[in-house]
């Protein structure tokens, strides 16, 4: 129990220090003009994580939204800035990784595939999706991005 304990910490931890130097790096970074599309994209994506987030709590989503006396229009408008500097971080990344010539093997993107099965065992549709061909793309940028952001702590660690 303890050690589960600490593992979490030091999880947590490491994804702050993971999200505070992507932001670093995507302050000093300089990015041309970024597609309306994209950010609107993201924007709505996040909603949807919002919404999967609450029903998954048991409540419905409008109800929510009534709760806490926000419409969809509203919560998209504040999404936005966060949606904004998620775009930026995926571009970033994108570039490290064409930059630096970082792939992923078929042995990583199974072993990233593997995981998220076990995770999801007792949802037959959740497992179908991660074997789709979009969900196979989606695991195969996990990766891709894991391994960039491996690179980006052990340039900043040296």
């Amino acid at each position: 129990m303890k050690q589960n304990i600490e593992h979490e910490k030091q999880q947590k931890e490491d994804e702050r220090q993971e999200i505070a130097m992507l932001e670093q790096l995507v302050a000093a970074s300089t990015f041309g003009e970024i597609p309306d599309l994209l950010v609107s994209e993201e924007t709505r994506r996040m909603v949807d994580e919002l919404e999967r987030s609450v029903t998954a709590r048991g409540m419905d989503f409008d109800a929510y939204l009534k709760s806490i006396k926000k419409t969809r229009d509203q919560i998209l408008l504040d999404f936005t800035p966060d949606a904004m500097k998620r775009v930026k971080t995926m571009l970033l990344i994108r570039a490290v990784a064409r930059q630096e010539n970082i792939t992923v093997t078929d042995a990583e993107l199974k072993q990233e595939t593997d995981a998220m099965l076990a995770h999801y065992e007792k949802d037959a549709e959740m497992q179908e999706r991660i074997r789709s061909s979009d969900g196979q793309d989606y695991l195969r940028g996990i990766a891709r991005n894991k391994k960039v952001i491996a690179l980006l702590r052990s340039k900043i660690q040296s």
